[in-house]
């Protein structure tokens, strides 16, 4: 996880998250990879299964823009064409056009250490609050509780 992007030096996680924009800076997440192992085509296709959902809605400011940030004329035809056959394949909501932007990479900073694999650090914690929400909802029910009714506290 870091930050791309952007023209200021040495961003911060808080000057990213600055809804007015300074810098420029978005949030990421770079992949590095061996094109023997993995193609191209591949990672385009697991960007797409994880962030295709938000590729039709532009959001305000950098921090969360939908962007593939690629290095030379090769990824960037790619790209391009791969975004292009999603336009033509996806159903789109509203008819409305992909927002996702292929720009050339040319630097990176990485995120504090508190963000580095933030769902793998934080995944046990909702668990914890799930399991807790289950038990809440089995005893709520047991007592005898309908959906229509306020659990006491």
């Amino acid at each position: 996880m870091g930050f791309t992007g952007g023209d200021a030096p040495d961003p911060t996680y808080e000057s990213v998250c600055d809804q007015r924009g300074a810098g420029g800076h978005t949030e990421a997440v770079r992949v590095t990879f061996d094109p023997r192992v993995v193609s191209y085509d591949r990672i385009l296709a697991e960007f797409w299964a994880l962030a295709g959902s938000r590729a039709w809605t532009r959001r305000p400011g950098a921090q969360y823009k939908a962007a593939l940030w690629v290095t030379g004329d090769a990824q960037r035809a790619t790209a391009r064409a791969f975004l292009a056959e999603r336009e033509r394949e996806e159903l789109r909501p509203e008819n409305r056009e992909c927002v996702v932007e292929v720009l050339e990479f040319d630097a990176w900073w990485d995120a504090p250490e508190r963000h580095q694999r933030y769902v793998e650090k934080h995944r046990e914690a909702k668990r914890r609050r799930a399991r807790d929400a289950e038990r809440w909802i089995d005893d709520w029910t047991q007592r005898g509780a309908t959906a229509e009714e306020e659990p006491s506290s």
